[in-house]
């Protein structure tokens, strides 16, 4: 991993970039660390707490919800791409109107949604969705309320984080991450001890509020200090500059749809299909092959808003080298999830015991799937940062058909989640090539139409 950082930043030769670079991918191992061992003692504290089945009806509702926290429009991948190039030209002004316009449109557009569904969840039957008769339906009411309550409180006081990243200080998503897991896994502990034991609202409360709670704080500390000049205020509220970040936004928005049905869902079509229990062995193997694929997020997600700051200032000298090194990171990644591959039945012995059996064809096709997905980040970070993705929109759609076909297909061979997982791999082949390419064109300066949009 060492060599990995060492790898990326010797490929920084602006020393400005090098410096933010290197301290926030050091400080992103660290905490995105103190998350990924947290979360190993998490899968069995969680089991012990709610037992197998609550577990997997929790695991289903927390991906839903958790991706829901992401579902903003894309205002918020607009304000960072928008945000980045004000720093670099030091234009608080036009910053502050940023700042100000997004979080105006996103409390007019998810309060109301807050109250829409608060007043429309009591029809939605819960336990038909999730397979269960475990829970009454008021009881699951309160719960999905209390988790979308939640998440919308996340999607308003999340954007603090935007900020930073804009700035090129993207570990502060990693540190907010790594704290509220670590507390959350302390308060989970104290229930274990407790009469609350197998009290899934509770556990679902501390779960969802603790993050809130740390943004609120955070929010309230950097509009206080660093970011004073860019504190929300109505005065500066200008929809002419939010046409901007919608319009860059839209296409954040569409890829965040595809993201939601390719991943959210797929917990959803395990439950459906084979059941909760199905989605326990599922969600292991996914959280098993992860370590790389955050790891390389780690490495890769600084890069995104340098690559804003590079392509603003046309400087196509770093952007190559930088690519070049992603690439070779990637290989190194590759060689790893194979070795987890090899080295998965002990591992998985000593993590979950001997209760939960995963089949190896399971492994295979998810290090497949997590192989072929640090393959294709640097080119998406390098899109996403530059800002031209309306190619990678329009093939979403084709994206979502050939994932939903997949389910039906392969589910007639397999009979469990790998059938997910094998939709995922096909559905994703396609988008690693195009982007592969459109990544080539625009670097050699041959990017014309839909290529260069």
């Amino acid at each position: 991993m060492k060599s990995a950082i060492a790898i990326i930043s010797k490929s920084l030769n602006d020393k400005s970039r090098t410096g933010k670079v290197k301290t926030q991918i050091g400080q992103s191992f660290i905490f995105k660390g103190i998350n990924i061992l947290v979360g190993f003692f998490y899968v069995p504290l969680l089991i012990q707490v709610l037992g197998q089945e609550k577990y997997g009806i929790w695991l289903t509702l927390s991906v839903i919800f958790n991706w829901m926290s992401l579902f903003d429009l894309g205002l918020g991948n607009g304000l960072r791409n928008k945000l980045t190039p004000t720093f670099a030209s030091n234009n608080d002004e036009l910053g502050k109107i940023y700042v100000s316009t997004t979080y105006f449109y996103i409390f007019c557009i998810f309060i109301p949604l807050l109250f829409i569904f608060l007043l429309c969840n009591q029809f939605i039957n819960w336990q038909q969705l999730l397979n269960t008769s475990l829970f009454t339906k008021n009881e699951l009411v309160l719960l999905t309320s209390t988790l979308f309550s939640m998440v919308i409180i996340r999607l308003i006081t999340q954007n603090i984080v935007v900020i930073y990243q804009a700035n090129q200080k993207s570990s502060i998503k990693d540190i907010v991450d790594g704290c509220a897991s670590l507390l959350s896994f302390l308060l989970i502990l104290f229930i274990s001890k407790t009469e609350e034991l197998g009290n899934l609202l509770l556990v679902g409360l501390i779960i969802s509020g603790v993050p809130v709670l740390i943004y609120i704080i955070i929010s309230q500390r950097a509009f206080n200090r660093e970011y004073q000049h860019l504190k929300p205020s109505f005065k500066y509220v200008d929809l002419k500059a939010g046409k901007g970040i919608f319009n860059l936004g839209a296409n954040f928005f569409f890829l965040q749809i595809s993201a939601m049905l390719l991943f959210m869902s797929s917990n959803f079509f395990v439950a459906q299909l084979y059941g909760p229990k199905e989605v326990v062995i599922y969600n292991s193997t996914y959280k098993y092959f992860q370590i790389f694929i955050v790891s390389y997020a780690i490495i890769a997600n600084p890069i995104w808003s340098a690559v804003t700051d590079a392509f603003y200032q046309q400087d196509y000298l770093w952007l190559k080298r930088t690519l070049k090194k992603l690439k070779s990171i990637s290989i190194i990644f590759s060689i790893g999830i194979l070795i987890m591959l090899i080295c998965s039945n002990v591992i998985f012995h000593f993590w979950l015991g001997s209760e939960i059996k995963i089949p190896y064809l399971l492994k295979i096709c998810m290090a497949a799937y997590a192989i072929l997905l640090v393959i294709i980040m640097p080119f998406s970070v390098f899109l996403n940062g530059i800002g031209k993705i309306q190619l990678t929109t329009r093939l979403t759609y084709l994206e979502i058909v050939i994932y939903l076909v997949g389910i039906y297909c392969f589910d007639k061979l397999f009979h469990n989640s790998i059938s997910i997982t094998i939709a995922f791999l096909t559905s994703k082949l396609m988008m690693c090539i195009i982007q592969v390419i459109q990544v080539s064109k625009i670097l050699n300066k041959k990017a014309k139409g839909i290529w260069y949009k």
